[in-house]
């Protein structure tokens, strides 16, 4: 069995749908995927044990080491958070297989381990592309595509990765498929982020001013509407997520991974995220 636990968002959902896509006709071993989030979610023995190659995409384990030492050879890691490069900074070097590198994304670093001889597929550039928030000069297409993705896309399982994985340019019918869907998407997007926006309420945060905004989706656009904003430093995005608080940070001026590490949570300069209890200290001073 082949056990991928892989972040639950659009980069890790494409970094796990590359290791079935890719396993799939070569091993008759089944593929086990497992969603993880940064709330404490961890590995389970039970799982690895029974594993011929254990994947972690897009996430790093709070015990990463031990689970490095149960698997060896058999474990393959790949990531891109500053957060988990600073956490591991032994592991993060060591000759543990896969690819980790602040610099890319992790659908990004998944295709170069497993298919480098092959051209970057245009739905890894643009999902890899609006995970570390480097449009260039294609912001607009990028977008919409990833936003059909979102709606479109839930699991690695599902049936269109195979088509939107196999394509290298837009001649393909499923990618633009997505961009036609993505495009329309866009136009009503843009009119729940104002709405958002105006629901949500001015604070001080470390510091910063700041949006407070309750959103359950779309946290990086809201973000970027706000801290486009000259009179915002930092936007907040919560939701709840059974006693928990799930905080979001976005900006362009600040390092939101360095705020977050302090809450227990991770990610990257400009956007970053982690989760409290509800009624805590800090959530009552936020709400």
């Amino acid at each position: 069995m082949i056990v991928v636990y892989y972040h639950d968002d659009l980069d890790g959902q494409c970094s796990a749908a590359q290791v079935r896509e890719s396993m799939e006709d070569i091993t008759a071993n089944p593929i086990r995927c497992i969603a993880v989030q940064y709330n404490g979610t961890t590995w389970k023995k039970e799982e690895i044990e029974k594993a011929d190659e254990v994947y972690v995409l897009d996430f790093t384990f709070t015990d990463m080491g031990t689970l490095a030492e149960i698997t060896g050879q058999e474990l393959i890691w790949i990531d891109h958070h500053k957060t988990a490069m600073e956490e591991n900074k032994e592991l993060w070097d060591s000759n543990i297989l896969g690819k980790r590198d602040i610099t890319k994304a992790a659908s990004q670093l998944t295709w170069e381990y497993l298919r480098n001889d092959h051209p970057l597929p245009t739905t890894v550039e643009y999902i890899s592309k609006r995970d570390v928030w480097q449009f260039g000069d294609k912001k607009e297409e990028i977008s919409a595509f990833t936003g059909a993705c979102q709606i479109l896309l839930h699991y690695p399982e599902d049936a269109d990765w195979k088509d939107l994985l196999a394509s290298y340019d837009h001649e393909n019918e499923k990618v633009e498929l997505y961009l036609r869907v993505g495009h329309a998407l866009t136009n009503g997007r843009k009119v729940k982020i104002e709405k958002a926006f105006e629901r949500g309420t001015d604070i001080d945060f470390h510091g910063m001013k700041a949006r407070l905004i309750n959103t359950t989706t779309n946290a990086s656009d809201i973000g970027e509407y706000v801290y486009q904003r000259p009179e915002y430093d930092i936007a907040v995005m919560w939701q709840m997520m059974n006693n928990m608080v799930q905080v979001s940070l976005r900006s362009d001026s600040t390092d939101c991974a360095e705020i977050a590490q302090k809450y227990g949570g991770g990610g990257h300069r400009g956007a970053a995220a982690f989760t409290i209890r509800s009624g805590g200290e800090f959530s009552a001073r936020l709400f």
